[in-house]
């Protein structure tokens, strides 16, 4: 499933890439190469993942949406067309069990 991020929400992307999390005043600091507010929010339905999060920003959307091709470029998978592969590929592992 995919929602809108609420406001205030980081991108999970830009946290890990250009955040410093100050202990101290329990809150993250970032550099000036980046904008990392989240715009929408995926949750993982499937049965391992039990309702995982994870925030993106527009540009880490972008970057999770584009996959190589094997022959030299690229295609775009969009991350809902994703989320309902992980839960179909789950479904057919747990119908061979």
């Amino acid at each position: 499933m995919i929602k809108s991020a609420p406001t205030g929400t980081y991108c999970n992307d830009c946290k890990a890439e250009f955040g410093n999390f100050d202990t101290k005043n329990q809150c993250w600091t970032f550099s000036d190469k980046c904008v990392p507010i989240a715009t929408i929010i995926t949750v993982s339905k499937t049965i391992r993942a039990k309702g995982a999060t994870r925030a993106y920003c527009n540009y880490h959307k972008r970057q999770a949406e584009t996959w190589p091709d094997g022959n030299g470029g690229f295609i775009t998978w969009p991350l809902e067309a994703q989320l309902e592969a992980a839960m179909e590929a789950e479904l057919r592992v747990l119908a061979n069990v």
